[in-house]
């Protein structure tokens, strides 16, 4: 409460906080974001409806249902209002442009956008899951049938005594919910500490995996589960007994050297399953296992080794145009550069694996393009990204086809230099040679255009299982449009180094930057190595618990198997003999 009314400056500019939020609340992440960075602070969102056309179009919006709404209603609501915005925004939006852009408003629940692509791998955990209590529930019938064989003569004596299968049902579900519960206490226990540590070593970005704890939903599922097994400890004697004949029985002196046929049929039929049940999770685990150890060794476009990245916010007072962010970072690098260990150093505005590239609207000199995509069902939009020189050798990005992007692009923007991922060159010309092709950035359809000079090699924007991000490189400073000096002062500066922890290196960045300007704040450093081990972290995380279970199941089986066998052979000792 004391920090109510208090003064921050934020970019240059005072802000009054007028509100604390209660420890833990965050908004969820968007898709692909690796969860490096909790919101610290809210700003209200301001919006400009006499903007100009290249306003950022793109925002995520929370609304909660009316009591009675549906989302089919909710979703055709949002089609009736969303042709409506030209009207209402005429300098923002014209008929023409919102139509060929193909602008449109979609509704996705919160929860699929929340859980995102985990849903998948979650299902995969849950039918693992599911293949080892079956397993596990065959083994302890497979057991039970081998314990009943076991006492055949003292249920017949019961019986011959007059005891009905009412009552050897009651003395077995006794005997049964004993076992049961306390098989039950000891599975709590172990899934109490096994969530704890499998949660401990999670890695971020798992969805909701905070809230993963036992509750009374689990404690629920193992009671109506122990009764369910009591009951099953219980039926089964007393179904057998009800077919004993107790003469027959005793007269067989305990001598008998194999089960009888019918006996027997159920018992083999458990042990086939579980071997089959357990054989179906193993191959599976083995054959996801072997596709993600080949995902590990893939190409995921870029050579993260010895890479630090840390992110720059200049502040948009001082520096009000792209041309003086550019002076900025054409003093810094040269400085970052001449560190001993440093190879090369670049800046852009997104960095792959990180889930940023986003999607923006892309214009084209020849208009043959709108129709091709159109045909497709796709849209122009690609990830559009400023760029330094020297960016792709310090991401180890390789330039395929013609030329990267020099200093004399940012000091001569009319040069129009632009360079383009191979996915951005086969998705709008197929077939053609890109060098040379006209495009210009944020939706603009007349010129002048950019012209590309170089083709690179493709990066992923999410994670190594994801597709090629269709990607666009634009100098730093662009050609200057009327109302538009393209100014982006937050970028994210890439070193590559060539010795030592590249996290060793920030101090002294830090220290060059603080000569220039103390006022720029650094944060958000990480080696690049860990931002691709992180993108892949959720399904190392799935990888290891389907192994898991995997193993749980041939352990299971095993066991099962030596039970049963071992009751066989001492059934057969005196056959043996």
């Amino acid at each position: 409460n004391d920090a109510i009314g208090s003064i921050v400056h934020l970019d240059d500019r005072p802000v009054e906080i007028v509100g604390v939020m209660a420890p833990g609340v965050e908004l969820p992440a968007e898709p692909g974001e690796t969860g490096r960075l909790a919101s610290t602070l809210w700003m209200p969102a301001q919006f400009d409806p006499a903007g100009p056309f290249y306003n950022n179009h793109v925002y995520d919006a929370i609304a909660r249902l009316a009591p009675t709404a549906t989302a089919a209603q909710a979703k055709g609501e949002l089609q009736r209002l969303t042709p409506q915005r030209p009207a209402a925004f005429p300098l923002a939006y014209s008929e023409r442009f919102f139509t060929k852009y193909g602008f449109r408003t979609v509704l996705v629940p919160l929860r699929r956008y929340v859980v995102g692509k985990a849903a998948g791998q979650l299902w995969i955990l849950f039918g693992a899951v599911g293949l080892v209590l079956a397993i596990a529930c065959a083994n302890v019938v497979n057991l039970l049938l081998v314990r009943v064989e076991a006492r055949r003569r003292e249920l017949a004596i019961r019986t011959a005594l007059g005891a009905g299968w009412r009552d050897l049902a009651a003395g077995a579900l006794r005997e049964g919910l004993t076992l049961s519960a306390g098989g039950a206490l000891l599975g709590v226990a172990l899934a109490y500490l096994g969530t704890r540590a499998l949660v401990a070593l999670a890695p971020p970005g798992v969805p909701r995996l905070e809230n993963v704890h036992l509750d009374g939903h689990v404690f629920a599922f193992a009671l109506v589960l122990t009764l369910a097994v009591a009951g099953v400890l219980a039926i089964i004697p007393a179904l057998r007994a009800r077919g004993v004949a107790p003469v027959v029985t005793l007269g067989d002196g305990g001598r008998t050297t194999t089960a009888g046929r019918q006996r027997q049929r159920l018992r083999s039929t458990l042990v086939v399953s579980q071997v089959a049940l357990a054989l179906v999770l193993v191959v599976g685990a083995a054959l996801l296992l072997r596709s993600f150890a080949r995902l590990r060794t893939a190409d995921s476009g870029i050579d993260a080794r010895g890479v630090l990245r840390v992110d720059l916010a200049l502040s948009s007072q001082r520096y009000d145009s792209a041309y003086k962010v550019w002076q900025f970072y054409e003093r810094l690098l040269p400085r970052i550069r001449a560190l001993p260990g440093v190879a090369t150093v670049g800046l852009a505005t997104q960095l792959p694996l990180e889930g940023g590239y986003g999607c923006v609207v892309q214009g084209f000199e020849n208009r043959t393009v709108y129709q091709r995509v159109k045909d497709a069902g796709e849209t122009t939009c690609a990830g559009q990204v400023d760029a330094s020189p020297n960016y792709f050798r310090a991401m180890g990005i390789p330039v395929q086809q013609g030329r990267a992007l020099p200093a004399t692009d940012n000091d001569n923007p009319t040069n129009g230099a632009v360079v383009v991922s191979k996915e951005f060159a086969g998705r709008f010309w197929p077939g053609e040679n890109p060098i040379g092709q006209g495009v210009a950035p944020n939706g603009r359809s007349i010129g002048p255009f950019y012209h590309v000079v170089g083709v690179v090699g493709d990066v992923h924007a999410e994670s190594i299982d994801g597709p090629p991000a269709i990607a666009i490189y634009y100098p730093m400073v662009g050609i200057r449009f009327k109302g538009n000096n393209g100014a982006d002062w937050g970028m994210t500066l890439v070193v590559r180094t060539t010795r030592g922890d590249p996290m060793s290196y920030l101090s002294a960045i830090r220290n060059l930057v603080d000569d220039l300007d103390p006022t720029v704040p650094l944060s958000d450093a990480a080696d690049m190595e860990s931002i691709v081990a992180r993108s892949m972290s959720q399904l190392t995380f799935t990888m290891t618990l389907l192994a898991i279970a995997g193993l749980t199941a041939l352990v299971l089986a095993a066991v099962g198997l030596y039970g049963v066998i071992s009751y066989i052979v001492a059934r057969r000792t005196n056959e043996i003999g």
